[in-house]
Order: structure tokens, then sequence, then C-alpha cells
């Protein structure tokens, strides 16, 4: 379980915490883990997760990976009413096969982590307050402001007070 620095609010609901799923694949002393989380907008639970991926247990866990595709194309029918599951398994696949390569993921993809935002952060609902507080709590880094925000007039005081915070 995630708890948030903040309460999260969308137009559906508002929460102070997100549970998690971590899942692990090892091999050959190597392992790779993988995380998905909750999500109720798709009904989709911890628990269920768990069932989902038990349900394809020992077949998991006597596979032998040698490419993450392979390991996806092998459990995407399985797990193809689960996407969550399978995002969990496919992000841990993709761990361990860097680790068994001796490389760090963005190595496998080619990417360079310099080309990066250091990070992201989503600000939620919340008064032009709260928002102006969360934005300063983390300067210079890429903020997505929630989609909830795209009905505030671009005429308004509050967009007016947003767009000065993130301009400067």
């Amino acid at each position: 379980m995630n708890k948030f620095r903040h309460t999260f609010t969308i137009s559906r609901k508002s929460k102070d915490v997100q549970p998690l799923l971590v899942a692990k694949l090892s091999q050959n002393g190597f392992s790779g883990l993988g995380e998905t989380a909750d999500n109720s907008y798709y009904n989709i639970t911890v628990p269920m997760l768990m069932d989902a991926l038990n349900a394809h247990r020992s077949f998991i866990e006597s596979y032998t990976l040698d490419t993450p595709e392979d390991f996806w194309d092998e459990m995407f029918p399985r797990l193809k009413n689960n996407m969550f599951a399978l995002c969990a398994l496919d992000l841990a696949a993709h761990d361990l096969y860097a680790q068994q390569l001796g490389k760090k993921l963005y190595e496998v993809w080619h990417l360079d982590p310099a080309d990066n935002p250091m990070t992201d952060y989503t600000i939620g609902i919340d008064s032009v307050e709260h928002m102006t507080r969360k934005l300063k709590e983390f300067p210079g880094r890429y903020i997505r402001l929630s989609s909830a925000l795209k009905t505030i007039s671009p005429s308004s005081a509050n967009c007016a007070a947003i767009r000065t915070l993130l301009s400067g």
C-alpha cells in the first residue's frame, strides 16, 4: 500500500493510499520486479490481481525467460482479461531480462536517462491554494495537471493563477 503525501482527488473520488501489487520473477539467481495498482474505475483490486496471477502460477514458475517479448506472447492469452496483472509480469520480465544481461533496463531499451524529466507529478483537483503549494514542492519538475482542470475556463482567475505558477 502506497500512502500519498497529499490526498489525491479526481472527478470520481479522493484517496490517500494506493494499493499495489509487486510481481517478482526469478531465474538463475536474478530477480525482476514489476508493479501494478488497483483501479476502481476498471474494477481491479489487488486480490483480483493475485487471483489472476495465481491461476497461472505453475506455468509462470516453470517458464524459462528468453526474451520479455516471448514471455508476453505466452502470457497474453492467459491474462488478456486482466491487463493490469499482465503489466506487472511484463515489467518484471523486462527487469529480469536486463539483469541477466548485466545491464540497466534503459540500456536494453537504448534510452538515455538524461533525455527524461527528473520526475513527473500529477496534481489532482484541489483549491488553487493547495495546487499552488503542491507545485512549489516540486520546482523544475514535469507537472501533469488533472484532466479535470480542462473544465476551468481559460479566462478564469484560477486558470490565470495556475498559468502564472507554471510559467515561473
